[in-house]
This record gives structure tokens, sequence and C-alpha cells, in this order.
């Protein structure tokens, strides 16, 4: 894990090249909250009025009028759905089956987080799973494990949170040797009540 530094946060060409795409996509799934939030952007109106405070006025009418019908969204929803119409069937060994119920240690079960990654990949074209184990030095014992203290987490990460990766070639076989993902931690004194987050990368 690093902070915050020089570089860390630069994003792959790819990235750039795609962001302009995704961000209404993104915008579009989360509703017409989203969509008038941006106002003027997927919202434009001439202004023909004498002054500004009436457009000012006539644009605060229309955007109360417009309604969004969120077809995207549906229909994103209805192919996860297809998908998943089905129970999917799982064989996980007996030492791990702990993660069918709270694989990220979130709560959100292994079908949920599946779902979230077709959503992902259907919706933007990628998504990303961490899978983590804590470094201890081989000195695990079995109520460490059965009290959830020492076990593998698998942690997602949305398109936008992958910010850069790298690839080299190893014989005949191109590899990835870098990934940088993005997340947001609290950082927030423990005294206080307010929440205060920032990022951080891996």
């Amino acid at each position: 894990m690093t902070s915050s530094t020089a570089g860390v946060d630069y994003k792959h060409p790819d990235y750039v090249k795609y962001d302009s795409k995704w961000t209404p996509i993104i915008d579009c799934l989360e509703g017409e909250i989203a969509v008038k939030a941006k106002t003027t952007t997927y919202l434009p109106l001439e202004n023909s009025e004498a002054s500004q405070e009436a457009y000012n006025d006539r644009y605060r009418a229309y955007l109360r009028r417009a309604n969004f019908y969120n077809a995207t969204a549906r229909t994103l929803a209805g192919g996860v759905g297809q998908v998943f119409n089905k129970p999917p069937t799982m064989d996980i060994p007996e030492d791990v089956k702990y993660l069918v119920d709270d694989p990220s240690g979130t709560g959100v079960t292994l079908e949920q987080l599946a779902k979230s990654m077709l959503a992902g990949v259907m919706s933007l074209g990628r998504y990303g799973l961490w899978v983590d184990h804590p470094d201890t030095g081989g000195l695990v014992t079995q109520a460490d494990k059965d009290s959830g203290l020492v076990r593998p987490v698998v942690k997602p990460y949305a398109c936008k949170d992958i910010l850069n990766w790298r690839t080299r070639k190893i014989g005949a076989k191109t590899k990835l040797s870098m990934v940088v993902l993005r997340e947001k931690t609290v950082v927030s004194d423990e005294d206080s009540f307010e929440i205060v987050e920032e990022y951080q990368y891996r």
C-alpha cells in the first residue's frame, strides 16, 4: 500500500481515452437526479430572455418539467437478471465456504458480487477484483480463521478506480506487471463525528 505521491495517480492513456465516454453512462445509470445535477451538460436551453434572472427562472421551470425515462438502467438490470435467472452453481472447497456469504468482509454475498461485476462489465466494459490475504508470517491459528480475523478477501473495484496498468513480455507471453487501484478511506480522527475521506492507492 502506498499513499498518494507524485505519479501514483497517473492515468493510463486508455483510461484517459475512455473516461469521457464512461461518465455519461454512469450518470445515466444513476438516474434522473444525477442527470439533472449536471444541468446544462445534458439539458441545454437557449438563453432568449432579457435578463439572466429571467433565464434562470425559466431554466429551473424547464428542469422541473423534464422527465428522464431510464431505459438504460432497466435494460442493464434485465440483462443481469437474465444471466442470473437460474441460481449459479458453486464448487468451493469446504475450508473457504465462508466466501459464499461474505467474500469482501462487507456483508455482500458472492452472488451479489458476481452481479455487480457483470453489471460493470456490461455497462462500462471492465471491472476489477483484487484478492488478498493478510501477511501473518505463517503464525495463524484455527481460532483466528474461524473468527474471521485472518482470512482472504475479494475486494471489488469499479471501472474508474482502475487507474493504470502495465504489461511486459516474459518469454512468448505478455503478462500483467503492474496495476494501480484507487479507493477511498476515512481519515477522520476517531474522536470526531465528521467523516473526512481521501483517496489511497494500491
